[in-house]
C-alpha cells in the first residue's frame, strides 16, 4: 500500500494493516469450512458454498491488476467482458433450475422438462438446456415458452432488465475499445486528409506527394 506516496514494503506494516482492515474480516469468513454441513444436509444443497462469494472482490482486484500489466489490454478487456457475461448465462441458468424444481419439472411448457424421463435425466444434459435456456433470455433472443404462472413472469421480466444493462455494457465496452484503438492510431499516424489540404496549401510538388501518399499507404497497410 502507498502512505504519503511512498510504496510500503514491509510485512510486519503489511500484516498489520490487513489484520485490521474489514477484508481479513472477510477472507476469514469465506475461508470458513461450511462444506462439513454436506455430512448433515446431504450433497445437493450447494448453498453452504455461498460463502465462497465474498471473495468476488478478490477476483475483480486480481482481474485489474492482470488488465495494468498484460501488453493486450484491449483484448483482455474484451475477454473479461465475455467472462462476466458467460457466468451471468450460468448464474442465471442455476435460477432456472431451481425455479423449474420449486414449480416443478414438466408442470408447465416453460420450466424444465421432467427428469424422470430419461432424455431429460443426465446432470449434462440438465445443465446444457438450462444454459441454452438462459442465453436465448439474456440475449432477447426469444423463442421460449411462454409463461404461464407469476413465478415464471417475474423470472422473466428481471431477465429483460438484466439483458438491457449487459447489452447496454457489450456496446459501452466495446466503443472503449474502438476509441482507444483510433486515439493510439492516431498518435502514430496523423490524418491523411489533413497532411493532403497542407500539402496541397504549401503547393509541394507533385513528385512529393505522391511519395507521402505512397507512404500513407504502406503505414495503413503493414
Amino acid at each position: 500500500f502507498l502512505e504519503q506516496g511512498i510504496l510500503v514494503r514491509d510485512l510486519s506494516l503489511l500484516k498489520t494493516r490487513y489484520l485490521h482492515s474489514p477484508r481479513f474480516k472477510w477472507d476469514i469468513a469465506s475461508l470458513l469450512p461450511t462444506d462439513l454441513l454436506y455430512l448433515k444436509l446431504g450433497i445437493h444443497t450447494p448453498l453452504v458454498r455461498v460463502n465462497r462469494f465474498l471473495r468476488t472482490s478478490r477476483l475483480n482486484e486480481a482481474l485489474d491488476r492482470m488488465e495494468t500489466r498484460t501488453s493486450y489490454p484491449n483484448t483482455f478487456r474484451v475477454a473479461k467482458l465475455m467472462l462476466y457475461i458467460f457466468v451471468l448465462i450460468h448464474w442465471n441458468a442455476c435460477v432456472y433450475f431451481s425455479l423449474s424444481n420449486y414449480i416443478g419439472f414438466g408442470a408447465d411448457p416453460w420450466v424444465y422438462p421432467n427428469i424422470s424421463d430419461p432424455e431429460f435425466a443426465s446432470t449434462r444434459r440438465q445443465y446444457f438446456y438450462c444454459f441454452w435456456f438462459s442465453t436465448l433470455i439474456l440475449t432477447t433472443v426469444g423463442d421460449t415458452p411462454t409463461p404461464e404462472r407469476e413465478e415464471e413472469y417475474l423470472f422473466l421480466i428481471a431477465d429483460m432488465l438484466i439483458a438491457v444493462l449487459v447489452f447496454a455494457s457489450v456496446v459501452g465496452s466495446m466503443g472503449d475499445v474502438i476509441s482507444s484503438l483510433r486515439d493510439r492510431d492516431n498518435v502514430f499516424f496523423p490524418n491523411h486528409e489533413l497532411v493532403k489540404g497542407y500539402l496541397r496549401s504549401r503547393r509541394i510538388s507533385k513528385e512529393l506527394q505522391k511519395r507521402v501518399n505512397d507512404w500513407y499507404q504502406h503505414l495503413h497497410i503493414n
